[in-house]
């Protein structure tokens, strides 16, 4: 397979002949084992013809078998024309060279049913298994027709035309057509997920690995889907990289890749990117990572975006720090630093114990001074411009001021104050434990601590923030903003509302502290 559109774009020009003489061109091909072969392409009588010129440890039966089963690129292909006329094998071969391959659909499933039947019985089955659905009869009389006829049935016997079916049916059948109505050696795709529901690119992904297996072909697919790229072992990635002449396995990386995944909610780009980079930040879930990420962009840290990314790896609750032995584990691999931060939520925990945890953790560890990430999105300024901008999208007439917002928080905290207390005091215990290996002499100095840090920051709304659960909080919040004013938003929403001067101070200390690792990285 060569990147040109036509084999004359080989020739100097596309100039294949001067005068009476044809001009030669001439290709070779290496393979791993060091055996050699060079093809000469001529244009004789309007066509362009192949001879082998020469060959080193190919032999003959080798070189045979390689020319009866050539690489073969798979076209993607979306839709299906409504009426499709026969072509012959000739025509079909030129509608598809032109990138008219989705004309030629019902032709190729002929073919297939009458020249292939085992094959045609194998997509059959593929469907089947993947769609509980199937092709009905694939019909054409050369006598009488004038178009081809394809159904499609479901398992539970309503049939309908092709082109009725659904996208993802008919794109599987047009993938699964070409490649069976071929001889190939070596399957080349160029995103044959484009288009494809998330599931069905696993189906796309599984079909492909099952015809490898079974006909003994090379499939080889470019893909920017993170879908099928996590889906895959990564033994079995090759990453191509952008102003880099050559590809290679990610191979050598597999086994520091798999620890990675280990350690939390990660996929194969991200462990990929995490082996090149080694630089990471760890917070407890995704919404952690979805707000931090939109606060950055607020603030044109470009950290945690691109290929050279801090990566972001969520690891779990406030109590989890296996992370931190299997990160040891890589670095030993690797044979370098992975320099990392770590942000975590706060969950009920005293001033003391909050700056000894982060003062004995062996890592960069940073616990947040409020309740949890949840809780800095609580902003009734911001909230209050959120509402309003949602009821305008929705032709609400709606003017709610911050003030209001603010005394709904404040109501809503004091309806948690209870629960606050009682996880403040179970925290504080399991804490002393952790810290001073030992637990409290009662349970009144759990209540005692609980109550004293509670009553310490219950005279403002920052202070009823850093003690009272910021998921319920908030949760209960949009719970309330829906019933009284009927608009809702995530905290994605809510995050983009924020002015860059508006992101909390240590939020932005902490994305300062992301983008430091990130220079860090780009002067190794």
């Amino acid at each position: 397979m060569f990147p040109i559109a036509h084999l004359r774009d080989l020739f100097h020009r596309r100039v294949t002949r001067r005068g009476r003489k044809n001009i030669d061109a001439t290709l070779g091909a290496e393979f791993s084992d060091g055996s050699q072969v060079e093809f000469g392409i001529k244009a004789l009588f309007g066509n362009l013809n192949s001879s082998v010129r020469e060959e080193h440890g190919m032999g003959g039966e080798r070189l045979k078998a390689l020319i009866a089963r050539p690489a073969v690129w798979v076209p993607s292909a979306v839709g299906i024309v409504r009426d499709e006329e026969y072509r012959t094998q000739a025509r079909r071969d030129g509608l598809i060279s032109a990138g008219r391959h989705n004309e030629v659909l019902r032709n190729l499933l002929l073919a297939l049913h009458e020249d292939r039947p085992d094959s045609f019985e194998l997509l059959q089955t593929v469907l089947a298994e993947r769609f509980d659905a199937g092709l009905g009869a694939v019909t054409f009389d050369r006598t009488l027709d004038q178009f081809l006829s394809t159904e499609y049935a479901t398992d539970d016997g309503v049939v309908h035309d092709l082109y009725s079916a659904g996208a993802g049916f008919v794109q599987i059948v047009q993938l699964l057509a070409f490649i069976l109505s071929r001889d190939a050696s070596i399957l080349l795709l160029d995103e044959p997920d484009a288009h494809l529901h998330s599931s069905l690119q696993r189906v796309v992904v599984e079909v492909l690995d099952g015809i490898s297996r079974d006909r003994e072909m090379q499939v080889l697919v470019a893909t920017h889907s993170k879908e099928i790229i996590n889906f895959v072992d990564p033994s079995r990635l090759i990453l191509v990289e952008d102003g880099k002449s050559s590809a290679s396995p990610v191979s050598d990386d597999v086994t520091p890749m798999t620890i990675m995944r280990s350690l939390g909610a990660i996929d194969n780009v991200d462990a990929y990117a995490l082996v090149k980079n080694r630089r990471c930040l760890f917070v407890e879930g995704p919404d952690d990572e979805i707000v931090l990420g939109r606060f950055a962009a607020s603030l044109n840290i470009n950290a945690l975006t691109g290929d050279d990314r801090v990566v972001t790896v969520p690891v779990g609750g406030s109590d989890k720090f296996e992370h931190v032995e299997q990160l040891d584990v890589f670095e030993h691999i690797l044979g370098t630093r992975v320099d990392s931060l770590e942000i975590r939520d706060r969950d009920g925990r005293t001033d003391d114990h909050r700056i000894a945890i982060m003062e004995h953790h062996s890592r960069d560890l940073h616990i947040l001074e409020r309740d949890s990430i949840e809780s800095y999105l609580v902003d009734p300024i911001v909230i209050a411009r959120a509402i309003n901008e949602v009821a305008a999208e929705r032709a609400k007439d709606l003017s709610v001021e911050p003030g209001q917002v603010t005394d709904l928080i404040m109501d809503i905290c004091a309806r948690l104050k209870d629960d606050a207390i009682d996880r403040a005091s179970q925290r504080y215990s399991d804490d002393k434990l952790k810290l001073e290996k030992q637990r409290p002499q009662n349970v009144r100095d759990g209540n005692s601590a609980a109550r004293s840090l509670i009553g310490d920051n219950w005279g403002s709304l920052e202070g009823r923030l850093r003690v009272v659960r910021g998921k319920s909080l908030l949760r209960t919040l949009r719970r309330e903003i829906q019933d009284q004013y009927g608009v809702n938003f995530g905290n994605e929403r809510l995050a983009e509302s924020f002015e860059a001067n508006e992101i909390p101070q240590e939020l932005v200390d902490a994305l300062t502290r992301v983008s430091r690792l990130h220079s860090a990285q780009q002067l190794d």
